[in-house]
């Protein structure tokens, strides 16, 4: 919702609550006590919802900044991955010298199924 909107309409209902309140008065003035009680309520309900809404207008707008910064980079990235971890463990020099050091049966196991996880 528009503030704009949320402001003109609320200033309406302020008009409409004066222009009740004086007929009030001038037709029925032991009445004014319960209307006004009522003004008080309908003004209170109508800025909590302007409230209300603008915040969620507010989150919406956050929400989708984060959603076009996150979409499509988490599955760039673990493509990314599985094509530079291929590349190293094809390396000559790789399975020559680091892999006994550092690479075990499990490791390359967990890797093999990572790659067949992203093909899928």
């Amino acid at each position: 919702m528009n503030k704009t909107t949320i402001t003109i309409g609320y200033f309406i209902l302020i008009g409409l609550m004066v222009i009740s309140g004086s007929f009030i008065m001038v037709f029925s003035p032991e009445a004014i006590t319960p209307f006004s009680n009522l003004v008080v309520i309908v003004l209170g309900l109508g800025v909590t919802g302007a409230v209300t809404f603008s915040g969620l207008e507010k989150l919406d707008k956050r929400v989708g900044i984060v959603s076009k910064n996150v979409n499509g980079n988490t599955t760039k990235l673990l493509e990314e991955n599985a094509a530079l971890r291929q590349a190293l463990t094809d390396s000559v020099m790789y399975r020559k010298f680091v892999m006994p050091d550092i690479m075990t049966e499990e490791t390359l196991k967990r890797i093999d199924k990572d790659r067949s996880e992203l093909d899928v």
